[in-house]
């Protein structure tokens, strides 16, 4: 009996995870792509939502879904304020999405390179003689 519940427990055991150190951080090109276009367009929606008088756009205070609820409760028919909130919401949206996807898919962390990769190489490099230019080649194989 007691041995069926260690085998039982064992088996729902949670499989072996790599240490935190050894993932590489989020990449800061992500990171600062997605923080910029997010807080640029949040930043306009939160302007255009403290100057506007109208109360309908105070839902522009809301991250990513304000320009969505103020689009869904507009009544009247300018459609280029109609796009310039769809642009907004998209591009809130994409920021938040880059900055969550560079948070959750971590690169690897780069491994040095082996003996062998690094005994073939082969240099290029441009010359100049007395007479004239030239390019030499060496290498180590």
């Amino acid at each position: 009996m007691l041995l069926a519940m260690l085998v039982s427990a064992s088996s729902f055991a949670e499989p072996p995870r790599a240490p935190e150190e050894d993932r590489a951080p989020p990449t800061r090109t992500a990171l600062t792509a997605g923080a910029i276009i997010f807080l640029t367009s949040y930043g306009l929606s939160i302007g255009i939502g403290s100057q506007s008088l109208d109360e309908d756009h105070r839902g522009l205070y809301v991250p990513v879904a304000g320009p969505w609820l103020v689009l869904a409760d507009r009544s009247d028919d300018d459609k280029l304020t109609d796009a310039l909130l769809a642009i907004d919401g998209i591009a809130q949206a994409t920021g938040a999405l880059i900055i969550v996807g560079a948070l959750i898919a971590r690169t690897e962390p780069r491994r040095p390179e082996s003996q062998a990769a690094r005994k073939q190489l082969i240099r290029i490099t441009p010359i100049m003689t007395r007479d004239r230019p030239g390019i030499a080649f060496s290498g180590t194989f």
